[in-house]
């Protein structure tokens, strides 16, 4: 952020969040399952390296089984099960 972002108390914690599947804010990941193209516009690919983000949040009850990652080239983050990300 370029500025200062006002925040609620309730929004904010002292420690990092834990996130499924041991993953870290900040971490390398690969995708690991088949390319596809989103209806944002992104793609994930095959092997391509993202970071990790933070947590997921598409609010349809899968959140605990998956992470947030940005990809190079995508607008935007990209909610991925942790099934179909590896470290290496």
């Amino acid at each position: 952020n370029k500025g200062r972002v006002n925040c609620f108390i309730t929004t904010l914690c002292k420690e990092a969040p834990s996130l499924p599947g041991g993953w870290k804010g900040g971490d390398c990941a690969y995708f690991n399952s088949y390319s596809e193209k989103l209806s944002s516009g992104d793609r994930v690919i095959f092997g391509l390296r993202g970071e990790v983000v933070g947590a997921s949040d598409m609010q349809d009850g899968t959140d605990s089984r998956r992470v947030s990652v940005q990809f190079p080239g995508n607008k935007g983050r990209v909610n991925c099960f942790i099934t179909t990300l590896c470290k290496e």
